[in-house]
């Protein structure tokens, strides 16, 4: 332990990186003069650009758009540092990787179906090989179906390929857990055991009817918080507040009213889950697993509103 506190360093200048959006034209045309003029916000407010990416509708343009993208990127910031996406859309990740390179910028890779199965630590390692430094891209399935969160035996591995420098990690859950059970606990410890909140949680794509995913605590004594979707033109803060005012029916506090209504309606017979339940929890008694830790992980919430 004491080797990673020593290197820790208060004060230190954060390297911090930033996917920069690529705006398009009404007439579907990517806007490059206002692209050029976010690359250089983000430049100048220290933050490292990091273009072609899933944010710049990366695997969506052409190879030729994509250099296109490199070399602009390259002229408006000079001889500052970028990062841009690798990934074989419409060429190989050779290709993308050297197109990047001829750019002096830092390839980050996508992963893609090669990355389904197999060894993808060596796939790694050959890919960034002609990298001087690179970054890998672990990605959730609810975002991709090809995405794949590596275990820690992996990233072990990972971390032996001497220029890959770093990995972004995209994700609804963290270490492998819920990430609402973790919200709950932050929000406890920071604001308090019957505090009301709402976080950001995901923006889906425009194009596939998107939509913005907030996490929120609705209610002072509701025990769990709720996912809840909403179109991203509107502004979260009112809309929960309005909803809030649905949540605090005494026997399911936190969640909406009507939905609650719903849910008793819809419900079907829990025998079964309930013996799964069962076979579940003598599992992770032999396991060790604390009450509080699967309770936080693993409840089903929508079984509270089942109540008779």
């Amino acid at each position: 332990m004491n080797r990673f506190l020593d290197r820790i360093r208060p004060k230190r200048k954060i390297d911090a990186n930033s996917a920069v959006l690529l705006p398009f034209t009404r007439d579907g045309k990517p806007d490059y003069e206002e692209f050029e003029r976010h690359l250089l916000r983000t430049a100048r407010a220290g933050i490292t650009p990091a273009v072609n990416m899933d944010t710049g509708f990366g695997p969506q343009l052409t190879p030729a758009e994509r250099v296109e993208v490199l070399r602009r990127t390259r002229r408006a910031l000079g001889t500052a540092p970028f990062i841009a996406g690798a990934g074989p859309f419409g060429e190989t990740y050779e290709q993308a990787v050297a197109s990047i390179l001829d750019q002096g910028a830092v390839p980050i890779v996508f992963q893609s179906d090669q990355f389904s199965s197999g060894d993808v630590v060596a796939l790694t390692r050959k890919i960034v090989a002609p990298a001087p430094k690179a970054l890998a891209f672990e990605l959730g399935k609810m975002f991709a179906p090809f995405g794949r969160i590596y275990d820690l035996e992996t990233y072990e591995r990972l971390l032996d390929i001497p220029n890959l420098v770093g990995a972004k990690h995209s994700s609804l859950s963290r270490g492998g857990a819920p990430l609402l059970g973790w919200l709950e606990r932050e929000a406890e410890t920071l604001l308090g055991p019957r505090a009301m909140w709402w976080a950001s949680v995901a923006r889906t794509r425009t194009d596939v009817g998107g939509f913005q995913v907030v996490a929120a605590q609705l209610d002072p004594d509701a025990r769990f918080s709720f996912r809840i979707d909403l179109p991203l033109a509107v502004d979260p803060e009112p809309v929960l507040a309005s909803l809030s005012a649905l949540c605090d029916d005494a026997a399911f506090p936190g969640y909406p009213y009507p939905l609650a209504v719903a849910d008793r309606l819809a419900a079907c017979s829990g025998w079964l889950r309930a013996d799964l339940r069962s076979q579940l929890d003598d599992l992770f008694d032999r396991a060790g697993v604390p009450f509080e830790v699967r309770e936080r992980a693993f409840a089903d919430r929508h079984n509270l509103m089942e109540r008779a």
